[in-house]
């Protein structure tokens, strides 16, 4: 309230937008939303870090093939893209594109993830992709995000789903989440 009386426009829309994320993530304790809701929470995650950077950030979300009334994990692709913002971006380019696609493969929800930040070393890749894989220490906070997204896929659905990654230096990188549209059970957030 104090911005808004003290004409701080920027300061008030980034309150707004904080205290809606917030109440997300907090929120009724739901597992699932609708995709609707998790790109919307999304859209307004990349807006406050474009306050932040200086509309550094460019969000494409998928086109009309995708039902927005899918059932999703609760904050699945925001862990995925501040990762990419924190680890990828790229200070000799203007300008960091965040391009999220789906596709439906065989009985599976497929969606990437794709920036065109800094990218990873082999090295760098196969370490963190070693801990996707086997959980274990991490280097400080890294890749933190992107276990607790993979370990709760793995959680609801079993092995065979959760995140993969690709990345080369200087090009980006490409987060692969994959979940089914129904369990063994004949469930699913589908269901």
């Amino acid at each position: 309230m104090t911005a808004v009386m003290n004409d701080d426009h920027e300061v008030s829309a980034m309150t707004q937008l904080l205290g809606k994320l917030l109440r997300y993530g907090i929120g009724t304790g739901m597992e699932t939303v609708r995709l609707a809701k998790e790109f919307e929470h999304l859209s307004m995650y990349v807006e406050l870090l474009n306050y932040r950077y200086g509309n550094k950030f460019i969000l494409k979300l998928p086109d009309d093939s995708v039902d927005l009334d899918m059932p999703i994990m609760k904050l699945l692709f925001q862990p995925i893209v501040e990762n990419a913002v924190y680890h990828g971006l790229n200070d000799s380019k203007s300008t960091m594109g965040i391009v999220i696609s789906y596709r439906f493969e065989g009985t599976d929800h497929v969606f990437t993830v794709q920036d065109n930040g800094a990218g990873m070393n082999p090295e760098t890749l196969e370490r963190l992709r070693y801990r996707l894989l086997h959980g274990g220490p991490s280097s400080g906070k890294r890749g933190i995000g992107l276990r607790n997204v993979n370990e709760r896929l793995k959680l609801l659905f079993g092995q065979p789903y959760g995140i993969g990654i690709a990345s080369s230096p200087g090009e980006g990188t490409m987060v692969t989440v994959r979940f089914p549209a129904v369990t063994e059970e004949g469930e699913g957030l589908d269901a």
